[in-house]
């Protein structure tokens, strides 16, 4: 995220150092390790905080055995798993998506190659136990999924965390974890929870909310709901 702002000044040298990273779903999980990492990808731009809606791998390590064992928790992220699997290909080249898609589950795979997320969702859903090959090599996916899981950073800046209570794609048990854990590192977690909304509803049920943190934190303050 912070090369976006870079790129941004590139084109418009008027834009300012000063920015709040805010990202939804892997966008969240995204904005997180941005919380963690920016300054030292670019010491010369000014993180105040970080905005993280329903962010997606906090146990992340555990999907290949949840996805095994056709655990319901699942089944909703399914037309994530070829997008996933082929994102982890790139950075671990021993890892061969076609090698680990039963042939059932092919036509994800080759959606996922060769359109976009709709196109995906039409593609007639696989039970979850029959995803994965039963031969398949999984270690490298497993270790590359566990490296992607937020709950092991430490973000330098105040964190906005906001879940719903209804959301089927990211279950609010793990950013609960998660709040918990940054709490327990010492960062300032402002974790806003609505209750009845789904993956996508929180992001208009939270606006307000959003924009009170971003506000705080540009004028150098930070909101903090951990118990101390």
């Amino acid at each position: 995220m912070t090369d976006i702002v870079r790129a941004a000044r590139d084109l418009d040298p008027g834009i300012g150092t000063e920015w709040v990273a805010i990202g939804h779903s892997q966008g969240g999980q995204a904005a997180l390790f941005t919380a963690q990492d920016a300054e030292d990808r670019d010491p010369a731009l000014n993180l105040a905080g970080a905005v993280s809606i329903a962010p997606g791998g906090v146990g992340m390590a555990q999907t290949v055995d949840l996805v095994r064992a056709g655990r319901p928790e699942v089944e909703a992220a399914q037309r994530f798993l070829p997008l996933l699997v082929l994102g982890a290909a790139v950075v671990d080249p021993s890892i061969n998506p076609d090698q680990i898609f039963s042939s059932r589950a092919r036509p994800l795979l080759t959606a996922a190659r060769t359109a976009c997320v709709a196109q995906i969702n039409a593609v007639p859903a696989v039970p979850s136990a029959q995803v994965f090959a039963p031969d398949a090599e999984v270690d490298g996916l497993r270790a590359y999924l566990g490296r992607q899981d937020p709950i092991h950073l430490t973000p330098r800046v105040p964190v906005m965390l906001v879940q719903g209570t209804a959301d089927a794609a990211v279950p609010p048990a793990g950013v609960d974890e998660l709040a918990k854990a940054m709490c327990g590192k010492g960062v300032a977690v402002d974790y806003r929870v609505y209750t009845g909304q789904d993956h996508r509803g929180v992001i208009a049920a939270s606006l307000g909310d959003m924009q009170h943190f971003v506000d705080t934190v540009m004028a150098g303050e930070s909101i903090d709901s951990c118990p101390r």
